[in-house]
């Protein structure tokens, strides 16, 4: 579009023999340029500071861990953007009591394979597999 200003800037300057064309087309070209920096701003800002994943894509998570039977429940998972396709996820997880030691190691890897299969932008899956009574009051537990 900054092209397309120029060229119609000179093209008017030089035809009418009128320099303001040229330097209207100057200031077009320049607040296209601000425009472009405003929309990139708010694009990356969300990146630099650590920005999560949509809703969307939170409540798929959701549905893909609430579909797991050794799960009794979960707090909103953290996320976080390393990279277009490499995103950073961090469950609190709270799973059955009458789970062994070794199921719950089974149940972990059966979610980060379910999380995975469903959303595989998730390059790193952390589970801290815990019980979350005791954080109730403070945060929700989905």
């Amino acid at each position: 579009m900054g092209l397309v200003f120029a060229l119609v800037g000179v093209f008017l300057g030089h035809y009418l023999d009128n320099p303001y064309f040229d330097g209207g087309a100057s200031i077009a070209i320049g607040l296209l340029l601000m425009l472009v920096a405003i929309f990139l701003v708010g694009k990356t800002k969300r990146l630099i500071v650590g920005l999560g994943v949509d809703d969307a894509t939170l409540a798929s998570l959701a549905t893909v861990v609430k579909g797991q039977s050794a799960v009794e429940t979960f707090r909103p998972p953290l996320t976080m953007y390393l990279g277009p396709t490499d995103v950073v996820l961090a469950l609190d997880v709270d799973f059955r009591d009458e789970l062994s030691a070794v199921e719950v190691e089974s149940a972990i890897e059966e979610l980060q394979t379910a999380i995975k299969t469903a959303h595989p932008e998730f390059q790193h899956i952390f589970v801290e597999a815990k019980a979350l009574a005791k954080r109730r009051h403070n945060q929700p537990v989905v």
